[in-house]
């Protein structure tokens, strides 16, 4: 691990992450996780990925849902234009704390990039693009941002699951209701919108 430090601080800090909740949860090596888990809080206290990574196990594997909110708080700070960090901010926020108010604190400065911090269409993540067009829309009240959002999913995301799922907020119909077969067809063949995601068979894929 010192080596690791050495050579390339926060890959080695996100990454042990991983292996960390790899050996807790897939492994059965408590002892071994439990000791790269006391490491990577030490050490990572500035890494985004890896508090992500950390409140992701307190949130789906031990249930301590407000340690987690907490941690994924920290960890949108420091990795701002994480898309999939946001998300699961946003979703934390919206479903496990129901706080509208520090929703709102959330997304109002995300409209636009500012220094650093992009907008959320500048980050190009679609199904980011469409969690956040719902909350846009019914708490925020702002339409046009909404449409742009949603617009983005669709064209990027029409096969991900939460674009047939959040389709009847957008529109009075089920999303299976507004497809025939031949516009599933055009979507994929003609207008290329299908996208293909590598993602981690281990891990959660917040690196990539």
């Amino acid at each position: 691990l010192e080596r690791c430090l050495r050579e390339d601080r926060e890959q080695c800090i996100s990454r042990t992450a991983e292996l960390a909740v790899m050996f807790l949860t897939k492994m059965g090596q408590q002892e071994l996780g439990n000791m790269l888990l006391d490491w990577v809080e030490e050490q990572g206290k500035e890494n985004g990925e890896a508090m992500y990574t950390v409140g992701r196990y307190m949130d789906y594997d031990l249930k301590r849902t407000r340690e987690a909110g907490e941690m994924y708080r920290q960890a949108s700070e420091l990795a701002p234009n994480n898309p999939l960090i946001l998300r699961e901010y946003l979703m934390w926020l919206d479903l496990e704390a129901k706080d509208e108010r520090a929703l709102e604190r959330f997304l109002r400065p995300r409209r636009y990039t500012r220094g650093s911090r992009k907008g959320l269409l500048e980050l190009e993540s679609p199904v980011l693009a469409c969690e956040a067009s719902v909350t846009v829309k019914q708490l925020l009240g702002e339409e046009e941002w909404s449409d742009e959002l949603w617009e983005f999913a669709y064209d990027e995301g029409v096969g991900s699951d939460c674009v047939k799922t959040n389709w009847q907020l957008h529109h009075d119909k089920a999303f299976e209701e507004s497809h025939s077969p031949w516009q599933f067809f055009l979507d994929i063949f003609v207008r290329r919108k299908l996208r293909s995601q590598i993602v981690s068979a281990a891990g959660s894929g917040v690196r990539f």
